[in-house]
């Protein structure tokens, strides 16, 4: 049988907010999977992980991000770098 649920605008916005936020939530997680988990040509690398294949500090690797030189991409707060953005951002020297 149906139960009828007498609530106030605030609790139930509060209420709605939760949910909204867990499916959210759960489907970043979801989506972020499947982006880390890409075959190895557009292998998906971490500051820390690019600017360590790059034998590079973080701060060089972000002005290199900031001058367009090599793109990055973001997922909620996380940052990524495609590990072929970075072999095509290297220039053969003679």
């Amino acid at each position: 049988m149906n139960e009828l649920v007498i609530t106030n605008p605030n609790d139930l916005r509060t209420l709605i907010g939760e949910i909204v936020e867990e499916k959210l939530t759960a489907f970043a997680k979801w989506f972020e999977s499947k982006i880390i988990n890409t075959n190895n040509s557009e292998r998906l690398l971490t500051p820390k992980e690019a600017a360590a294949y790059l034998k590079k500090s973080p701060a060089t690797l972000y002005r290199l991000k900031t001058a367009g030189i090599i793109p990055a991409y973001g997922l909620k707060n996380g940052v990524y770098y495609k590990e072929r953005d970075i072999l095509n951002a290297l220039k053969r020297l003679n």
